[in-house]
């Protein structure tokens, strides 16, 4: 009878951690399904750029769209809306996959160019910022950087998120000449 009765203690048991066990995942998940612990995964989603007018305050289109004349820009030509020494540089980012809404994230873009100085080669320039970026109930967040004296060197922008090895790379070919 000893046997029988370890039996009966041992499946009550095996019962009662089953049923923890379903009490303890219905708990644990929001609304949604999701676990409560573990937030969403971010990632940089695009990076834009876009010249700025010096003369009427207006924006080009993205300069990585092929629509915008590169070629110059610190001039004013009817094949550009005006000249342009400075730019808007957009990264946004995005949340996605399972988890609650991400926690303050933080953006860093460096910036990799030359200034004009008299000299063919130009100075060499690097630019770096860190900025908060905080995802929205659209599971979104967009990072605005200025960058000033563009106009003849190419730039290399290098995005990230702050505590990611991933980097986003792009390269905006300014230059002039004849």
């Amino acid at each position: 009878m000893a046997i029988s009765c370890e039996r009966i203690k041992t499946g009550r048991v095996l019962m009662m951690i089953a049923m923890l066990a379903c009490v303890y995942s219905a708990f644990a998940t929001t609304d949604y399904g999701q676990m409560s612990g573990r937030s969403q995964k971010v990632r940089i989603a695009n990076v834009t750029a876009r010249l700025f007018y010096d003369t009427d305050g207006k924006f080009s289109d993205d300069v990585f769209s092929g629509k915008v004349n590169l070629w110059n820009t610190v001039l004013e030509g009817s094949s550009r809306d005006g000249p342009s020494s400075a730019m808007l540089i957009v990264v946004e980012i995005e949340a996605y996959g399972d988890g609650n809404p991400p926690k303050q994230k933080q953006v860093e873009l460096t910036a990799k160019y030359r200034i004009a100085n008299g000299t063919l080669q130009g100075r060499a320039a690097n630019f770096h910022k860190i900025v908060p970026a905080d995802i929205r109930t659209n599971g979104k967040s967009f990072s605005g950087f200025w960058i000033y004296e563009t106009g003849c060197y190419p730039l290399e922008l290098n995005a990230r998120i702050v505590g990611q090895k991933n980097v986003l790379t792009k390269k905006i070919n300014l230059g002039c000449g004849e």
